[in-house]
């Protein structure tokens, strides 16, 4: 995360909260209590770490660009770096990653607000992770995947009819306790964690 640019040309964005895949979001100091919270409060608390209401409202279009690496697990292993740019307007959502390898040169993912397109690594065949986009299109289209790095970030505007947030207990990671919370978009039958 060090490496990662945000540039907003219409507000601006703590980089101390930007989540991208599976960041942790809602860490606690591992030297004091963790206090019981409910999923109300824990949301509450991660959008004002955001900014205030207002702040995020004055967000209308984000771009952030910085460092991608991607591990491959398989018949074959094998690890690539590149770069990454993300940009969001409302709810239109881009990912592009970049990588000078061969057999994974590009990943490209895309939401206009109404269709979702998914870049092909050749001619009729996605990667998996394009795949699994594709099979899964509320993890793109709700700003899951770029967290706090999209407009489309569903903790900004939570409502219950698009998914359920549900939090309880907490998980050490790396030392420190972490808040569990569990994300269910109405639309798909996957179940999200988020720490």
């Amino acid at each position: 995360m060090k490496q990662l640019r945000v540039i907003s040309q219409r507000g601006a964005v703590p980089l101390a909260c930007a989540v991208f895949f599976f960041v942790q979001t809602f860490s606690v100091n591992a030297s004091v209590p963790v206090e019981k919270l409910t999923t109300e409060q824990i949301l509450a608390r991660h959008l004002e770490s955001i900014g205030t209401a207002d702040a995020r409202k004055a967000v209308t279009s984000i771009m952030a660009t910085g460092s991608a690496r991607a591990l491959v697990r398989g018949r074959s292993t094998g690890e690539a770096s590149g770069a990454v740019v993300f940009a969001s307007e409302g709810e239109m959502n881009l990912i592009g990653m970049s990588f000078p390898n061969i057999e994974y040169p590009a990943e490209k993912v895309g939401f206009d607000g109404k269709d979702l397109t998914v870049g092909f690594l050749q001619p009729g065949q996605r990667t998996i992770l394009g795949n699994f986009i594709r099979l899964n299109e509320e993890t793109f289209k709700s700003g899951i995947l770029t967290g706090t790095l999209s407009t489309a970030w569903e903790m900004n505007q939570y409502d219950v009819k698009t998914g359920r947030l549900k939090c309880g207990g907490t998980k050490k990671i790396d030392g420190a306790e972490h808040y569990k919370c569990q994300y269910s978009p109405r639309k798909s039958d996957m179940s999200i964690a988020f720490y």
